[in-house]
């Protein structure tokens, strides 16, 4: 009886684990499906289209270094690309996307240097 008990409540207790992972694959799947619809935008629709990929690479864990360095570039060619079709709001969230970066940079540069 006893070893069942334990199997439930780990069973349960592993659960959000599981659900986090699957929604992470989801993140990655929908990054995916924009990529490759990203060859066939143009003007606005491929500006807002980099503005999403990079907030999708932003918001899949702050934590993971390699995602963040992904979100910059997809930032930066949204910008350039707003700026060339003169698309505000394009330019106003690619300059949001791109303080952010820079803010949670320093901020881990920050924590770096108080370690050392």
């Amino acid at each position: 009886m006893r070893k069942y008990l334990t199997a439930i409540i780990i069973f349960v207790t592993s659960l959000p684990l599981l659900s986090q992972q699957k929604e992470e694959l989801i993140r990655l799947h929908e990054i995916d499906s924009l990529k490759k619809a990203l060859p066939d935008l143009r003007d606005s629709a491929r500006v807002d289209c980099l503005n999403t990929l990079a907030s999708k690479y932003y918001n899949l864990d702050l934590s993971w270094k390699q995602y963040l360095d992904s979100s910059r570039p997809f930032s930066i060619m949204a910008n350039q690309e707003a700026k060339q079709i003169g698309y505000k709001k394009g330019l106003g969230y690619s300059y949001l996307r791109l303080a952010t970066l820079e803010k949670w940079k320093n901020s881990i540069y920050k924590e770096e240097y108080k370690k050392n």
